[in-house]
């Protein structure tokens, strides 16, 4: 008689979490899944040292969604195009490519840092919606973590 291998219980088996965005398409009031972007978040020994295919791919999207966003003035649509997702997608490997955006004074970056620093905010609740103080207080959250 041959014996199995003993199945476990599902609440005792180990599951690897993979961070991922969803990306969503609703039209006509159906919804369907339009992509999934696996968030990798590694993290550069030298938080400056970035890897050159990854910052042009950071300089490829960031270029299409400023193209697509141009001539939007609504926050959420601004922060809801395929090339926005995609960025935050990219994870902390791109920190410092957006923190010498805000420095520049470009974009509207603060989602997308909220996405891939999730749950930190350095940003008071009082100082939400005030784009200079939203500005340096993650300028400020970026140099204490070391990526300025």
């Amino acid at each position: 008689m041959s014996s199995s291998p003993p199945r476990l219980d599902p609440a005792r088996r180990k599951y690897t979490f993979i961070p991922a965005m969803f990306v969503v398409e609703i039209s006509s009031g159906t919804a369907r899944l339009d992509g999934i972007f696996p968030m990798h978040n590694p993290i550069p020994q030298d938080l400056n040292q970035i890897n050159p295919a990854a910052e042009e791919k950071f300089r490829q999207l960031a270029r299409q969604w400023y193209e697509e966003t141009m001539k939007l003035s609504s926050t959420q649509q601004i922060t809801s195009t395929f090339s926005y997702m995609a960025l935050c997608a990219m994870g902390k490997e791109i920190l410092p490519l957006i923190f010498k955006e805000i420095e520049k004074g470009a974009g509207h970056w603060f989602t997308a840092l909220r996405a891939i620093n999730y749950p930190e905010n350095p940003v008071e609740p009082k100082d939400a919606g005030n784009r200079r103080k939203m500005a340096e207080a993650w300028l400020q959250w970026a140099r204490i973590h070391g990526y300025t």
